[in-house]
């Protein structure tokens, strides 16, 4: 993988350094230039945990850690995916309480911070899930990586699930299931589920539009350069509601999820900016376990005898 993939981290700070995200948006451009594939992890909270050590260990020290129950209820909703097996919606539940575990003399972590510093490093149960949107055909490193990775001792008995979308009706998911269930065969990749979900080119939830809009709104501040011009969003507004519409149904799907593989949309020349594009990228990704943009070079990595 390293002589022709590109990795990097998300940019968090996109919306306040905007020359930087334009070298980064830049960058992105010279590696699928090259030919390169192009792969893009978000964590949430990043992976700097300085900041958590160093502070003073108070001195009334509550040392029990309860364990939180979560009970969750599952919601009657119509169906709106083909899928190979029942699938769990992730129900509704609420905050967990945050507990500080003592780790260091003189140091204190979060629970959740600990358990995202671990979350590469840990071995992984039968609960661990690594979630696949296959959602362009990229030459198949979307699902050839998480397959490899899945095939190492500390993943090896993850669930391993895929999922696809299309923007027609049930009947045109049902196609798609049949096809995506052949094709999978053929490659001998063997996984847990395969769900196909329909409806993404409907109307997103009006909170995510809102959400959306006063982002841009945000990043329009900056200098003319960097601004969102109307003609370019108009080009755009299509595939930024259906960007929306996929964080529902990443929101309601995988959001248990130990890791997330997603297809890396491809940032068109002349078509998109560095701003619209980075702002696309994070409200796809946002408030989401690990999420691991991939793009393949569109060379085919799978391939199968007949």
């Amino acid at each position: 993988m390293r002589p022709n993939v590109v990795f990097l981290g998300f940019k968090n700070d996109w919306l306040t350094k905007p020359q930087s995200t334009v070298d980064y948006f830049n960058m992105l451009h010279d590696a699928l230039d090259l030919n390169y594939g192009v792969g893009i992890l978000r964590l949430q909270s990043g992976l700097d945990f300085t900041d958590f050590f160093g502070q003073d260990l108070p001195e009334d020290q509550d040392d029990d850690d309860d364990d939180d129950n979560e009970d969750s209820v599952d919601e009657e909703k119509p169906e709106k995916f083909v899928s190979s097996s029942p699938l769990r919606r992730n129900s509704k539940c609420s905050q967990p309480r945050q507990s500080n575990v003592v780790m260091l003399k003189n140091t204190i972590l979060n629970k959740g911070a600990l358990i995202t510093m671990n979350v590469f490093h840990s071995k992984h149960s039968l609960s661990t899930i690594i979630d696949v949107w296959w959602l362009f055909d990229d030459g198949g490193l979307t699902l050839l990586l998480p397959y490899l990775l899945r095939r190492r001792k500390r993943w090896r008995h993850s669930q391993f699930r895929i999922f696809s979308c299309v923007s027609g009706e049930k009947v045109d998911a049902e196609k798609q299931h049949l096809a995506m269930a052949s094709l999978l065969k053929k490659f001998r990749i063997n996984y847990t589920d395969l769900h196909v979900l329909h409806g993404l080119n409907k109307t997103p939830n009006e909170n995510e539009s809102e959400k959306f809009n006063r982002i841009l709104q945000t990043w329009n501040q900056n200098e003319d350069k960097y601004r969102i011009t109307d003609s370019e969003y108009e080009a755009n507004k299509e595939k930024m509601r259906r960007g929306l519409k996929l964080h529902e149904y990443l929101l309601e799907y995988s959001s248990k999820s130990t890791l997330i593989v997603l297809t890396l949309p491809i940032p068109r020349k002349q078509l998109i900016s560095a701003g619209l594009y980075l702002a696309y990228l994070d409200a796809i990704s946002y408030n989401l376990p690990p999420v691991l943009f991939l793009r393949g070079n569109q060379k085919n990595v799978l391939t199968y005898y007949s």
